[in-house]
C-alpha cells in the first residue's frame, strides 16, 4: 500500500509540472506549448486510468478497511487537485517564461524603445536584431514585441511607461465592447483585453482572437 501511495503521488506531482512547463514554453514558442498540451492530456488520461485500476484492485484486496478506501479514492482526489491547480500553474509558468524572455532580450528591447522615442510613429511590423515589434506613436510611445504572438494564449510583451495597459479588463458581452478606455483597448492592432505586470515598464498583454 505504501508503495502504491508513493507512486501515484509521484505521477500526479509530475503531471502538475506539465501546465507549469507549458506556460513557461509559451512565451518562447507558442507552437511548442500548444503541441505539448494534447500529449500531456493523453499521458494524464492513460496514467489516471492505470492508477484507478490499480487502486480498485488494491481496494478489493484490502476489503472494507481504511486502506481499501484510500487505495480507491486517492487517484480521483489527486486528479481533482490537478484540475484545481491547472490554471494557477499555467499562469505561473507563463509569468516565468515571459520574465526570462524579457531578461534575455532586455538590451535589444531597450534599444528598440529608445529608437521608437526618437522617431515616434505607428508601425504594424518592424524588425531589429532578430526581434519583431510594433509601435504606437502615442504619446507616449508604446512598443509591442513579437506581435505575431499577441493573439495567442501566451500573450506578448508590451512596453508602456504609463502602465495604463492594465486598465484593459476584457470583453463585455452585453455592450459588445472591450472593457477599458478606448485609447487603451485600441492600442496597436486593437482588441487589447488584459495585461499582467512583468517588470518595470514591461507587461505581458493579451489581445482578442
Amino acid at each position: 500500500m505504501a508503495d502504491y501511495i508513493k507512486r501515484v503521488c509521484r505521477f500526479f506531482a509530475l503531471m502538475a509540472l506539465v501546465p507549469l512547463c507549458v506556460g513557461f514554453i509559451g512565451p518562447w514558442s507558442e507552437a511548442m506549448g500548444i503541441l505539448a498540451i494534447p500529449a500531456a492530456l493523453i499521458a494524464l488520461t492513460a496514467g489516471t486510468i492505470f492508477w484507478l485500476r490499480r487502486g480498485a484492485s488494491l481496494s478489493r484486496r484490502e476489503g472494507i478497511r481504511r486502506e481499501g478506501g484510500l487505495a480507491l479514492g486517492l487517484a480521483p482526489v489527486l486528479l481533482l487537485m490537478f484540475f484545481i491547480a491547472f490554471l494557477p500553474l499555467l499562469a505561473a509558468g507563463n509569468f516565468l517564461g515571459g520574465f526570462t524572455r524579457l531578461t534575455v532580450n532586455r538590451d535589444r528591447y531597450e534599444a528598440i524603445v529608445a529608437q521608437a522615442r526618437k522617431t515616434p510613429e505607428t508601425a504594424i511590423f518592424r524588425k531589429y536584431r532578430g526581434v519583431n515589434y510594433a509601435t504606437d506613436s502615442g504619446p507616449p510611445v508604446r512598443v509591442l514585441f513579437n506581435p505575431e504572438g499577441a493573439r495567442g494564449f501566451a500573450g506578448a510583451i508590451v512596453y508602456d511607461p504609463t502602465g495604463d495597459v492594465m486598465l484593459a479588463k476584457g470583453w463585455d458581452d452585453t455592450s459588445k465592447n472591450f472593457i477599458g478606455p478606448e485609447g487603451v483597448t485600441g492600442l496597436f492592432t486593437g482588441g487589447l483585453i488584459g495585461c499582467r505586470h512583468l517588470s518595470g515598464n514591461y507587461y505581458t498583454c493579451w489581445f482578442d482572437f
